[in-house]
């Protein structure tokens, strides 16, 4: 089942809070990052399993330039590289 709205998350005591149900505690395998927008709750082979969707804002990486070379585009060959 699922949970859209009204979770909260208590990270450093690793418990979650779920309307009807109240806090519970939980086993943390990674921090979660960014605002909780929705939790997924399931049951697998005796074992609940609790999924936090989050949303956050993430900085995108500049490629890293090792060299630069110039191009020129002519009339004779349609495009000489600058390094041959």
């Amino acid at each position: 089942f699922r949970y859209p709205q009204g979770c909260k998350l208590d990270q450093p005591n690793s418990r979650i809070f779920l309307p009807k149900l109240g806090w519970i505690r939980y086993r943390n395998s990674r921090d979660v990052l960014g605002e909780v927008r929705n939790v997924t709750v399931s049951y697998s082979s005796g074992k609940w399993f609790v999924s936090i969707q989050t949303q956050r804002e993430v900085e995108q990486p500049l490629p890293a330039a090792t060299s630069a070379i110039g191009i020129d585009v002519g009339i004779v060959r349609f495009a000489t590289m600058s390094d041959g």
